[in-house]
């Protein structure tokens, strides 16, 4: 986009929440650089709270968060956490950094909650076994729209086969075209928790 849509953009923005008197976006630079945005390029952010009906102490608790300052947790987004209470990526970021490539491609495939529970025994049976075959003819017995959504799964069985070791799972990644942005996600959120599990 050029900079005059962003502008008109930021401004159009400010305008719907201008009746909210909460939220207005500002400080829009332009960086002709040529750089492009990349993981830990924000400086931060800057909010400005009104507070209401404060107890008493109030003063001086907001000195010591002036002075001593707060643990800054990363938030639930960055984990997506699912029905179950698993989180997905940090699952899969813990088996990348240990180097079980295996296990991870075997959990990124895991039907999600949005599927059948049919889906999902399947691939937990795969999980056990191994039989790559078997998991692909019970699969092509489920709707198509659902199919669809397991595409990534079915390309995996096709490739691996039955009984597949880890170095087939590895040509797997490089032959399945995997996002890179995904690979570099998935260690990113297992060292958040990490992060927020140190920190508490």
């Amino acid at each position: 986009h050029s900079e005059a849509q962003i502008r008109a953009a930021v401004e159009q923005l400010n305008e719907d929440l201008a009746g909210t008197g909460s939220v207005r976006a500002d400080n829009f630079q332009v960086d002709n650089t040529g750089r492009k945005l990349r993981s830990g390029m924000l400086m931060g952010n800057w909010f400005g709270l009104r507070i209401r009906g404060v107890c008493e102490g109030a003063p001086k608790k907001l000195k010591s968060l002036q002075t001593v300052g707060f643990i800054n947790y990363f938030g639930m987004q960055r984990f997506g956490f699912e029905v179950d209470g698993a989180s997905m990526p940090v699952l899969i970021g813990g088996a990348l950094l240990a180097g079980d490539i295996k296990l991870a491609l075997q959990l990124w495939t895991r039907p999600s909650d949005s599927n059948t529970a049919f889906a999902r025994d399947m691939h937990e049976e795969w999980m056990r076994d191994g039989r790559a075959t078997k998991a692909l003819q019970r699969l092509k017995t489920l709707p198509r729209p659902i199919q669809e959504k397991l595409k990534l799964w079915k390309e995996l069985l096709e490739y691996v086969g039955d009984d597949a070791d880890e170095p087939k799972y590895r040509e797997a990644v490089k032959h399945l075209n995997l996002p890179k942005a995904m690979l570099h996600l998935f260690p990113t959120a297992y060292s958040a928790c990490l992060w927020n599990r140190l920190a508490s």
